[in-house]
């Protein structure tokens, strides 16, 4: 049997190991969780520009079967990887792109919650979202349309759904203009793909959906626009930061960023390539 000076020892060895492991692992959290901590610190210190989306809404994002396995691709995304290329030459120091995929109606909560640094997701700049959020300039206009089913041939104005179910995707321009049609039913979705399935499979009978995103799904052949709505001006779609995050040298990059992708011609050949 061991002297008991030695358990001792032994012992009080354990319990100041415990606390160093705990003391580490708390610092850790704090580092990792700190509420004071800026962005652009978070940036110097991991290298990770989190990016959040919904990999629902072709050709902005969507998930794609590549040689590396499935990853999410798109309009979007294209333009992620260039403000951070462009943000690590600002830097100083290589920040690299990591995509957290979400549904599209939780993507300001969890930039709220810090969950991303940047949403871009098709995201409409509108005058209730600009009170919770920070936007960049647009980067890209678009306008509603109405997508039916191929040989559907009896809707052709916005009065001919009086009768007819609309399908819309939750917390979208097209969930709100769609409130105000009159129509049979509206049909809420967390998804693009859950709506093309309905509509489809004739559970609903119209889409309420960004044009370029209806033109992507018609190229199938069984979907097609029945008619566009004109009747409001284009919305713009900017990169989200939370706010405050507005005017920081972040925001700074991706407006310039955008800036000179429009000047130069590239922005919409970066849409179309």
């Amino acid at each position: 049997m061991p002297p008991r000076n030695l358990l001792k020892v032994a012992l009080v060895t354990i319990i100041c190991s415990g606390l160093t492991n705990a003391g580490v692992f708390m610092f850790l959290y704090f580092v990792e969780n700190n509420p004071n901590e800026t962005t652009l610190e978070r940036f110097m210190r991991k290298g990770v520009i989190r990016l959040g989306t919904s990999p629902d809404y072709p050709p902005f994002e969507s998930i794609q079967q590549t040689a590396d396995g499935l990853t999410v691709e798109g309009f979007d995304i294209e333009l992620a990887k260039i403000i951070a290329a462009n943000l690590s030459q600002q830097l100083d120091r290589e920040i690299k792109l990591e995509v957290e995929a979400a549904f599209f109606n939780a993507l300001m909560a969890g930039l709220q919650s810090n969950s991303y640094d940047i949403v871009i997701a098709a995201f409409a700049i509108r005058p209730e979202r600009e009170l919770q959020v920070d936007f960049s300039v647009p980067y890209y206009f678009s306008q509603q349309c109405c997508l039916v089913r191929a040989d559907d041939f009896s809707i052709t104005n916005a009065s001919d759904l009086a009768t007819k179910k609309i399908a819309v995707q939750t917390g979208t321009s097209g969930e709100e203009l769609a409130g105000g049609i009159v129509c049979q039913e509206r049909k809420s979705f967390p998804t693009v793909d859950m709506i093309m399935l309905d509509l489809v499979n004739g559970d609903s009978d119209a889409a309420v959906i960004d044009i370029p995103v209806a033109e992507h799904f018609a190229l199938a052949g069984n979907v097609k626009i029945a008619f566009n709505f004109t009747q409001s001006d284009p919305e713009g779609f900017g990169v989200a930061m939370r706010n405050g995050e507005g005017g920081s040298i972040i925001m700074g990059v991706i407006n310039s960023t955008i800036s000179w992708l429009n000047a130069t011609g590239q922005l919409q050949a970066l849409f179309h390539g």
